[in-house]
Formats: structure tokens, sequence, C-alpha cells
């Protein structure tokens, strides 16, 4: 893990994650967590993402104080499983300090809202562009609406918040700060990449049963948290590149960690794209045909479909500009690819694949692939 031995910085706490099929639900909280819950989500809403660090500042500020309300009152009451004595269930979950087990409605959404905290609290320093910051709190509050509950009209019931937390300061050092960051950036990655997998396999669900209306439903949903994955992980590299060249990316490899870590050994992103393919299996139909059955279908399909897309091309930018031409950590040194270049490749693979399904597909991408797996 970063800073092992040295101990350069302050490490997050475990975050405890859950399967994402049975989604945990909704627990049934009482009206002071509902308001607490609703405060936060307007706080999010209300954040000026598009305005000056003076005013951005304030309104993350006010998200703090209501995340860290209510974080306090559900730790009061629900019992949080100990993720130091869990045992991880991959090179990746022990390094980034997260595990899955079975949860509990409330302990699900208890860890939501730590998480959310603890991402709130960095963002206040993150010099993350408008767009991104946008797309992370929206994928945050859906997160509150699944997982805890809250609607609008749950936010009158509480007038006056707690203010405690509303102003937490940034660690001192730069570097403690960057080092965490990155921890706290992949556990927000981790959050909306398993409340996109429930989604998405509630939508399933729905699509075979019949259910359409609430199947468009969740799969809305599940665009918002993956319009929030390139955002968190843009959130967690928020620090120069020179220190994540030398200091962050060789604690991914040994002897700091037992082999080179790779995205292949994160077994709930993979639980994702497994899902994301079966919905292609489901709705095979190209979207000129879906649409003539279902519109709303097809287009939020395409929707997600885009928004994965972009995922996968966001990750390639970043790549570029965080390591330039090295190769990845689990290429051999003689490969003649490097890293960018086998993103740029599963983009170009997955595009080829979602060009059936969307308005305006790479044709390009789609054609090169068809070639070469005719050839």
């Amino acid at each position: 893990m970063p800073g092992s031995g040295a101990r350069l910085f302050r490490l997050p706490p475990v975050a405890v994650f859950w399967e994402a099929d049975p989604a945990p639900g909704i627990p049934e909280f009482g009206v002071e967590v509902r308001a607490m819950s609703a405060r936060l989500a307007s706080a999010l809403v209300e954040v000026a993402v598009y305005h000056g660090t003076v005013a951005r500042d304030e309104g993350l500020g006010e998200a703090v104080g209501a995340a860290g309300s209510l974080a306090r009152r559900l730790s009061a009451t629900v019992g949080a499983p100990d993720g130091d004595r869990l045992a991880a269930a991959s090179p990746v979950e022990e390094y980034f300090r997260t595990r899955t087990a079975v949860l509990s409605a409330p302990q699900a959404a208890l860890q939501a809202v730590l998480v959310i905290h603890r991402g709130l609290i960095d963002l206040r320093t993150a010099p993350l562009a408008g767009s991104d910051l946008d797309c992370e709190l929206a994928a945050m509050r859906q997160a509150l609406v699944d997982l805890v509950g809250c609607t609008s009209a749950s936010a009158e019931e509480l007038v006056h918040g707690d203010a405690q937390s509303q102003h937490a300061s940034p660690t001192s050092a730069p570097q403690e700060m960057w080092l965490a960051r990155w921890i706290i950036g992949h556990h927000i990655h981790a959050l909306f990449n398993v409340c996109a997998t429930s989604a998405l396999k509630d939508a399933l669900s729905h699509l075979r049963a019949g259910t359409v209306r609430e199947a468009v439903d969740r799969l809305r949903r599940a665009v918002v948290y993956v319009r929030g994955v390139p955002a968190s992980r843009a959130h967690a590299a928020a620090m120069p590149a020179d220190f994540y060249r030398h200091i962050v990316r060789p604690t991914m490899t040994p002897p700091i960690v037992s082999l080179p870590l790779s995205g292949r050994m994160h077994t709930g992103f993979q639980t994702f794209r497994e899902s994301l393919e079966e919905l292609l299996l489901v709705l095979p139909e190209s979207v000129d045909e879906l649409a003539r059955r279902e519109p709303e279908l097809a287009f939020v399909r395409e929707e997600l479909l885009e928004a994965d897309l972009i995922e996968a091309e966001r990750h390639v930018c970043l790549a570029e500009s965080a390591v330039a031409g090295a190769r990845s950590l689990i290429q051999a040194p003689r490969s003649g690819e490097n890293a960018v270049a086998m993103l740029r490749l599963m983009r170009h693979k997955r595009a080829a694949r979602y060009a059936p399904f969307v308005r305006f597909g790479d044709d390009v991408a789609a054609a090169s692939h068809k070639g070469a797996t005719n050839s």
C-alpha cells in the first residue's frame, strides 16, 4: 500500500462494500435520518461547481458538514463491520483498502456515507474541473437516494443542521494529501462501480419481467454512476504527474505489493463489465430497431453505452498525462506497446461492440475490429 513502512501519511479507513446483486435496498430509517440525508442531497446540488474557488469551497463546506452529521448519526446506531479484520478478496482490495462483505441495508448506507464524507473533505483541495465535480457530486447524490433514501419533502423536516466538520482542514503536507487522495478517490470509484452494477442488474431483472418503465429508471440511475466513474478517477489522480510516476506508481509493484496491480484484478469492475455485456444480450436489437419498439429504452441504453465509452476515452487521456510513454505495470519490458496504447485498444474494442446500439457509433473502429476478427 502507499506509504507502507515509512508511513508517509495517515491511511483512510478500510471501506467495506457489498455484493452488487442483490442490491442492499433502502433501510427504514426514521424521520431525522431521512431529513439529514435530504439536507446532504440538497447541499450536493447547490455546490457552485462552475464558479470561482471561494464559492465552490463554500458549497463543499456545507456538504462536508451535512455529510459529517449524517455519518455520525448513522455510526451511533448502525453496527459497522471492522474492515481491518476482513480478508481482502484480491491484491487490489488489499492495496486500495477496500473489502467486500455481506452487509445489511443500514450497513451499506453507512459505508456509502462515510466514503462520501471523506471524498467531500478531499474535494475541497482537489483541483477538479467543474464538469468532473458536477458528475461526481451527482453520483454521490444518487447513492444517497438509492442507499439511504431521501426526498425533497424530507429536507423541510430538518431546518437547522449540525455544522460540525463544515470547515474541515486538509492535511498539512501536500505529499500526504496526494497519497491520501489516491486512496479516497478510489473508494469513491468503487462506490460508484458497485452502485452502477446494482442498478444494471436490477434493470436486467425488470427487462426479463417485462416491466420496461422500471428498467428504464434503473438504467438512468446507472448512467449517473457511470458518468461519475471517470470523474472519481480524475479526483484520485489530482496530483502532479511527477509525484504519481515517482512516488505513487512504484507502490503498485513488488516489493510493496506481491505482484504488479492491474484493473483485471478488480472483481467488482469485472462484474460490471459482465452485466453490461448481459444487457446487450438481453436487448440485441440495433438502436433503430429498439427505438421503434421502445424508444425510451433505446435511448437510455445508448446513454449508458456512450457514458461507458467516454469512461474508456477519459482513461486514455488520464494515463497519457500521468505516465506518458511508459508501459503498464503488467506489460513485459520488451512489449511493443505502452500503457496508453493498451488502453486505446480497449477503447476501440468497446466502441466496435457498441456501434450498432448507438446512433453515432464509431464505424471506423467497428470495421477495423471486424476485419481483424475475420482475418
